[in-house]
């Protein structure tokens, strides 16, 4: 929080990724949840990235990046 704050502050250009854990669907739709309620009244600079390299995720990252990313385009991100 501290880091956007400085940033809005002083007019540094930013944008902010989410590191995924998510191995089914209950956790990813937390994870875009958690995303959305931090993001809101934010006015991003740059895009909001997704990274999954977390073992254990191989399997679902592609459809889950597909997921997170349309999420955050419908929401305004």
């Amino acid at each position: 929080m501290r880091n956007y704050k400085e940033c809005e502050r002083l007019g540094i250009p930013y944008g902010v990724y989410l590191y995924s854990y998510a191995k089914n669907d209950k956790q990813i739709n937390s994870e875009i949840a958690h995303a959305k309620r931090l993001l809101r009244g934010r006015k991003l600079s740059y895009p909001v990235y997704f990274d999954s390299e977390e073992p254990g995720t191989e399997k679902v990252a592609g459809k889950y990046a597909k997921k997170f990313c349309d999420a955050m385009e419908k929401a305004g991100f």
